[in-house]
């Protein structure tokens, strides 16, 4: 069984459920068979159409998830049947079977949980990252986090706090504000840019911010924008408003450094060693539970038009996973 988007729009009107046999795998490569799979954001932002440029009709969607190599084809030396694995780099994880490049396999420890093994990509590495690689994180910093009650959110402000840093955030609700409870927080800022505009003000009187992690795009960006000190620093790494950041977000605050990140991106630039590594801290931290995800709800591949309808439903509290 697999999934297949023939044409852009909403996920649950174009992602199609399709048989599917036992693939072969060519040289290089391997087959994995899928356990769990995650939905993200960016599944469903990709789904849509965003980066239609280099998202070619059709194409299988999902780019996370955990499973074990079941085939293995010619040239392929590290890895055999058994062997448990994340294959990413390329999509095509809501199915049974995934065929993937074998250097695009990389092994899992057998003490990681399997629901936290399937979401331990996406999130986890791009905090990670954001963090330790893009921002060097310091004492004393002034952090902003939008969508704090997001998975990805609750893991930021988890390191952060680990680092000895209490942030500023965004959550769109104030029953929102519930996931962060028990976390260190200067202070929480609920609902559209008008409403704390208040907050932001004192944040500017008090010295701006030196870090603002965005993952919301449009109004919100905008208006955290201009709370960032001179020589402070934007990073935009996800888009769950819908909307673009309007161009005049970077356009006046030339002492800003502004940056896109985006983790697809990285993975692609760097040798398999720097990889492996990340993700070797990345199962330290879902040991200590900075980045163990929470699970809302697991449902089988073949109910996918559930699967998603959960991930839109304002009750769901945490992961959409995906069972072949």
């Amino acid at each position: 069984m697999s999934t297949a988007v023939r044409r852009f729009g909403a996920a649950h009107e174009v992602v199609e459920v399709e048989a599917a046999g036992m693939p072969r795998p060519g040289t290089g490569e391997v087959v994995v068979r899928m356990d769990l799979s995650a939905v993200n954001p960016s599944d469903l932002v990709t789904i849509a159409g965003a980066y239609r440029t280099r998202t070619p009709l059709p194409f299988r969607p999902g780019y996370e998830g955990v499973g074990t190599v079941v085939a293995v084809g010619p040239g392929v030396e590290d890895l055999r049947p058994g062997s448990r694995v994340l294959p990413i780099g390329t999509p095509g994880s809501w199915a049974t079977h995934k065929v993937a490049e074998a250097r695009w396999c990389f092994p899992v420890s057998d003490d990681i949980a399997r629901e936290q093994a399937a979401t331990m990509y996406v999130n986890p590495c791009t905090a990670w990252l954001m963090l330790h690689d893009r921002a060097a994180i310091r004492p004393g910093m002034r952090v902003i986090v939008s969508a704090a009650a997001s998975e990805i959110g609750v893991m930021l402000v988890r390191m952060l706090n680990r680092a000895g840093l209490a942030p500023v955030v965004t959550v769109r609700r104030p029953d929102s504000a519930a996931r962060l409870a028990g976390l260190a927080i200067e202070r929480v800022l609920v609902g559209t840019p008008a409403d704390f505009a208040p907050d932001l003000a004192d944040v500017v009187r008090q010295g701006g911010a030196d870090l603002v992690l965005d993952a919301v795009g449009g109004e919100v960006g905008l208006a955290l924008s201009t709370v960032v000190r001179p020589g402070g620093q934007f990073i935009h790494y996800g888009l769950l408003s819908g909307v673009p950041l309007p161009p005049e977000t970077w356009q006046r605050a030339p002492g800003i450094h502004f940056e896109m990140f985006w983790l697809r991106n990285w993975i692609h630039r760097q040798p398999r060693a720097e990889i492996e590594a990340l993700l070797r801290r990345v199962e330290a931290l879902i040991r200590s539970g900075t980045v163990a995800s929470q699970i809302d709800s697991v449902f089988p591949l073949d109910e996918i038009g559930a699967a998603l309808a959960r991930v839109g439903s304002a009750r769901r509290r945490g992961k959409v996973l995906l069972q072949p």
